[in-house]
């Protein structure tokens, strides 16, 4: 996997997995072309979901999992909103039957467009949450948006 952006009218790389370092100098690359969602709406996603995960009834199984371990709770809070907003897609199993799997809201696997609707969901379904407003919930997670 490789995030490049264009500055300059070049290329330039801005993430890098492992394999970068296979390629070797003057190899011809085909390289697929879509437009991303911004590092700081993907740690926004995150930071609400710290929000809503502090402000949990004290006791609840949210606030259970938070306490125990912040990171996974903000994690699994994301991925169980997704599922709730039919975000999933369904696959086929060996035997014939079908899964639901959650999409992936990674920068590399979810167009900018795509992202922003399920962006403007989340928000709407996490400040249902706190009963408060979209625009509130952002203020209170600090999103830098």
């Amino acid at each position: 996997m490789l995030l490049c952006r264009k500055r300059n009218n070049t290329l330039e790389v801005i993430e890098k997995d492992s394999k970068y370092d296979q390629i070797s100098d003057n190899e011809i690359l085909f390289i697929e072309y879509g437009k991303r969602h911004s590092w700081q709406q993907h740690k926004a996603v995150f930071a609400i979901a710290e929000t809503v995960l502090m402000n949990m009834p004290p006791g609840s199984e949210w606030d259970r999992m938070y306490m125990a371990n912040p990171n996974q709770a903000k994690y699994n809070f994301v991925k169980a909103v997704e599922w709730d907003l039919g975000y999933f897609e369904l696959m086929p199993n060996v035997d014939g039957t079908w899964r639901r799997e959650i999409k992936s809201i990674k920068m590399y696997e979810m167009e900018h467009d795509e992202f922003n609707e399920f962006f403007n969901k989340y928000l709407d379904y996490c400040a249902q949450l706190l009963n408060c407003r979209p625009e509130q919930l952002l203020e209170l997670s600090n999103a830098g948006l």
